[in-house]
C-alpha cells in the first residue's frame, strides 16, 4: 500500500528533526522542541 504524500513528508521532517534533537540534546529544552513540532504541524494541516 503506497503512502500518501503528506505522511512521507511527516516521517522525513521526524526523521531529520530527531537526529538534528539527538545532536543537540543538551541545548534544547523540551519545551523548545514541542514548540518547533506543534508549529510544523500547524503548517501541515494550513
Amino acid at each position: 500500500m503506497p503512502k500518501d504524500k503528506k505522511t512521507i513528508r511527516i516521517k522525513e521532517f521526524l526523521d531529520k528533526f530527531f537526529e538534528l534533537f539527538r545532536k543537540y540534546q543538551q541545548n534544547i529544552s523540551p519545551k523548545e522542541i514541542a514548540k518547533v513540532l506543534r508549529h510544523y504541524l500547524d503548517k501541515l494541516n494550513e
